[in-house]
This record gives C-alpha cells, sequence and structure tokens, in this order.
C-alpha cells in the first residue's frame, strides 16, 4: 500500500510534466516535484514519526506512575491505568495510520535517515 500511494503522488505530480513543451519549464517543473516528494513530504513523515516516539515516552511514563499507584492502593487504580493503556494504544494506531497514508512514507520506509 505505501508503494502504490507513492506511485499515484508520483503520477499526480507528473501529469502537468507531460503538457509541458519548454524543455527548462519541464525541468523546473520536475526538481519541484522530486523536491516535493523527497525532502518536503518526507521531513513531514518524519516529524510525525518524531511526534509519535515522543507520545509513546509520555504515554509509557504516565502508565508507568498509574501501574505504581496501582501498588500504592492495593489495586484501586488499576482501571484507570488500563482505561489510560487503552487511550495511548488507540493513539498510536490513528497516529501509525496517518503517517503510512502520506504518498512519501515509502520513500521514508525505504531510508528514514535519507535527506
Amino acid at each position: 500500500m505505501p508503494f502504490n500511494l507513492f506511485r499515484r503522488e508520483l503520477e499526480k505530480q507528473c501529469r502537468e510534466l507531460r503538457l509541458e513543451t519548454d524543455p527548462e519549464r519541464r525541468k523546473a517543473k520536475l526538481d519541484n516535484a522530486i523536491h516535493e516528494l523527497t525532502e518536503v513530504q518526507r521531513t513531514k513523515v518524519d516529524q510525525a514519526v518524531k511526534r509519535l516516539k515522543k507520545r509513546l515516552a509520555a504515554d509509557a511514563v504516565v502508565a508507568a506512575g498509574g501501574l505504581a499507584a496501582t501498588f500504592a492502593t492495593s489495586g484501586a487504580s488499576l482501571l484507570a491505568t488500563l482505561v489510560a493503556a487503552a487511550s495511548a494504544y488507540r493513539t498510536v494506531l490513528d497516529a501509525e495510520k496517518s503517517i503510512k497514508e502520506s504518498p512519501a512514507y515509502f520513500l521514508w520506509k525505504v531510508n528514514p535517515r535519507m535527506g
């Protein structure tokens, strides 16, 4: 699926190029399309992944605190800890889905350190 999204975006970017007859303008438009996919969109994916990792770290700290409170309260806050963990899991799934819907996710997945 990531490759198909990338391919569709590439086709979309190249659609205008097929109609361009001036070689210099075609080259400039091609350079812009390449920059959009390889730099701008990939940077957005990279930033989203970093935000997700930070969110996961924060959620882990909250869950650990809730788990510690469970021991201190003899299990009274276990339900709250489980609800928080389920919410964090749902957040991760939603963020992951959003990241994977980016056309540049394919490029990021192939080489996340590029750029």
